[in-house]
């Protein structure tokens, strides 16, 4: 039985690959767990409400239980799961005229209705080249929202905040490195997919997810390939977007994600001149004696780079 009365936070990250949860007690890490999924966790299994999600509880009370404490969660989702837009509003509107357009442009790029989603905005610190500002939309449908917080609540657990990994990836990224001004990239390389995440002045500016499945349903597992994937979309996303000049404007790639990171560093070095760099989340946390005694702290601290984030949201 986990013990309820300190005040300690969980951060919790969902990816189709794997569940990480840290537990956290006044900026410090107390304990930390993970498991790799066998059968993907994405947007079509959990609204499928089938036996598969009776796994994943089975999975994640298990996990819970390993931490032996801590009662109180934020959960940083896959952004898969997700809908992220850029849009740009024109000068000089009210707030209320902003939220109006920001709901209509919504509306555009999904199906259903938007009554289906609970949506959320943010002004960017950017602006487009004509001077209009940039918000950050966010969509997720409130059936995903419902599914899950019913699957933590089955685990005991209390579900307290709802983040998704591309802002929590963020967020431990400029809390544990001083990053330059400019363009960075953040790249989270999973088993199945990776995420680029451009940030500007440590902000988020654009993401994207390539898929590493082939057509035949395999994944691709070739270092050399995923490194070519990787960096042809990212001179696709510089140029299609007027990012920067060229790839060698990026101040620096940093990497997270599972273990093949490390072999992705080393290809990508070769490769670029723009220096590369694997996130260790914890570089600037406190962290307890036995977490440091932990073979998954030891092998790939990268990994916990989403959970980590979300539980700092907590405490920053």
């Amino acid at each position: 039985m986990n013990d309820h009365s300190d005040n300690s936070y969980i951060g919790l990250s969902i990816n189709p690959d794997q569940m990480c949860l840290v537990l956290m007690q006044n900026n410090s890490i107390q304990n930390l767990a993970s498991k790799d999924l066998v059968q993907s966790f994405d947007m079509e299994t959990i609204l499928s409400q089938n036996k598969f999600l009776d796994t994943q509880k089975e999975i994640l009370q298990d996990l819970y239980k390993s931490l032996g404490s801590g009662q109180e969660v934020g959960i940083s989702l896959y952004s898969g799961c997700v809908l992220i837009k850029r849009i740009p509003i024109a000068l000089g509107l009210d707030n209320h005229i902003i939220k109006d357009q920001l709901f209509w442009e919504a509306q555009q790029f999904i199906v259903s209705s938007l009554g289906d989603y609970i949506i959320d905005y943010q002004r960017l610190p950017f602006q487009t080249f004509s001077g209009n500002p940039l918000y950050v939309v966010v969509l997720i449908r409130k059936k995903i929202l419902a599914i899950i917080k019913q699957l933590v609540e089955k685990t005991g657990m209390i579900l307290k905040d709802i983040d998704v990994d591309v802002f929590s990836n963020i967020r431990s990224l400029v809390v544990n490195y001083q990053i330059k001004e400019g363009i960075n990239v953040l790249v989270d390389l999973q088993r199945e997919y990776i995420c680029i995440i451009f940030i500007k002045n440590e902000e988020f500016f654009l993401s994207n997810i390539i898929s590493l499945q082939k057509k035949d349903k395999t994944t691709i597992v070739n270092v050399a390939e995923i490194s070519d994937l990787l960096l042809k979309e990212l001179k696709r996303l510089i140029f299609g977007h007027k990012i920067v000049n060229k790839l060698e404007d990026i101040n620096t790639i940093y990497l997270s994600g599972v273990e093949l990171v490390h072999d992705l560093q080393g290809k990508l070095s070769q490769s670029i001149e723009v220096p590369t760099e694997i996130i260790n989340p914890f570089s600037k946390i406190t962290i307890s004696k036995s977490v440091l005694n932990k073979d998954e702290y030891g092998k790939n601290p990268e990994k916990f780079t989403s959970s980590v984030g979300v539980a700092l949201k907590k405490y920053t």
